[in-house]
Formats: structure tokens, sequence, C-alpha cells
């Protein structure tokens, strides 16, 4: 029950940054509750963590936030494209592309918006970022390798949820800026 709750709260947050884009919550819960399942099982099924609530709800959280932000970039990269790059889609629609044809470099940029902060996030953990889980650990008096090995699933847990929930999201709504005669609106 709190694993449903989370998600749909991120969900709820993740629709305020989508604008006017139709279908915003539907989206962004499919988005949020497909990566956060996937990377959950995953994460049970190679026992990385236990499949109890003390551990699947702030990993849970933490998915689930991650996916959040990630789809609240791609959204707000999607709108902005849209109306930018209006023009050149009315081009290439009026050259014969579908809707998906037209739209794919914006997608894709779109994506890649939303996995920027993680991504960015990941190439310095360590060296020049010490996260908070992995220094309160060492601090605590856990062995650092056993505390480093942690950090490290984390932040495979977080690329994964953050390419998986961009994905999805914004694979599903570019399609929210046609109509249903595949014109721009």
């Amino acid at each position: 029950l709190m694993v449903a709750i989370i998600v749909v709260n991120a969900a709820l947050n993740a629709r305020k940054r989508a604008g006017t884009l139709p279908h915003a919550f539907a989206i962004s819960l499919a988005a949020i509750g497909a990566a956060t399942t996937i990377t959950l099982v995953i994460l049970i099924a190679t026992h990385a963590i236990k499949f109890i609530p003390s551990q699947v709800v702030p990993f849970t959280g933490m998915i689930a936030s991650n996916a959040m932000v990630a789809i609240g970039l791609a959204y707000r990269s999607m709108n902005a494209s849209f109306h930018d790059l209006r023009q050149p889609i009315l081009e290439r629609l009026a050259l014969g592309a579908d809707a998906k044809q037209a739209t794919a470099g914006l997608v894709r940029r779109a994506v890649k918006t939303g996995m920027s902060p993680t991504v960015d996030s990941a190439k310095t953990v360590g060296l020049v970022s010490l996260p908070g889980m992995m220094s309160g650990l060492i601090f605590a008096g856990v062995d650092p390798s056993k505390a480093i090995m942690y950090q490290i699933l984390v932040t495979f847990m977080m690329l994964a949820t953050t390419s998986l929930s961009s994905v999805i999201a914004c694979s599903l709504a570019y399609r929210g800026f046609f109509n249903e005669r595949l014109q721009l609106q």
C-alpha cells in the first residue's frame, strides 16, 4: 500500500510539470509505476535488497522521486521543443512524415534532458561528491568497501530508473501534442 501511495504521489507531482499535455497524470503514473516496478523486481530478484517493508519502502521512495524529477525535466524539454520547433515539425509532417518520425529528435532530446542530472551525478560519485548514504555507512563503522558497494547499487538503480521512466513518459507523451488527425496542436 505504501509503495502505491509513493508512486501515485510522484505521478501527481510529475503531472504539474507537464503544462497542458493531455493525460499527463496517466502517462506519469504508467512511467513511474513501470520504472519502479521493474527496478524493485530486479533489486529483489538479485537479492540486493530483501522483500521487507523496511527496505522496499525507502528504495521505492528513492526510485519514484528520481523518476518524478526525470519525467518533470523531460516534460519541460518537450513543451519547450514543441513550442520552439513548431515550424520544422510542421515541415516534416507536410513532407509525409508521421508524428513519430517528425518528433524523433525532439523526443530523444527530452529523454536525454530527463536523464542528465542522474548521469552527471553518476560521473562524479566518489571522486567529487561523497553521497550521504555511503558517507553515513562509513561514519557508522561499516566496512568502506561494503558502503561503496551499496552506493554503486544505488547509482545503477537511479540510472535504470531515470532511463526507463524518461523513455516511457516521452514515448507516450509526444502523441498528446497532436490531434486525432495527426495535426500538431
